[in-house]
């Protein structure tokens, strides 16, 4: 069963970490309400770093083929050259 957590987005991730920490500052806070808010984060956390991941390889893979289409660009101006 997926939490549903796993569905939100990175900023609806993001705004809800930021929701808890504010809660998590709170000094009428018990200790039993601050491990559950720090679970809650930590999972929130990893989730933001997941797709902060995902984004990076796609913008590695764009970058990559703009690489790639350059040189053919490039190898084809060399070839009519001659």
């Amino acid at each position: 069963m997926k939490d549903s957590q796993s569905e939100l987005s990175f900023e609806q991730a993001f705004e809800k970490l930021e929701a808890i920490l504010e809660k998590m500052n709170q000094p009428s806070l018990t200790l039993e309400d601050s491990i559950h808010l720090f679970e809650q984060a930590d999972q929130l956390i990893k989730q933001c770093s997941t797709k902060i991941e995902q984004a990076e390889k796609r913008i590695e893979v764009i970058i990559k083929n703009r690489s790639d289409q350059s040189l053919k660009i490039v190898e084809m101006d060399s070839m009519q050259q001659l």
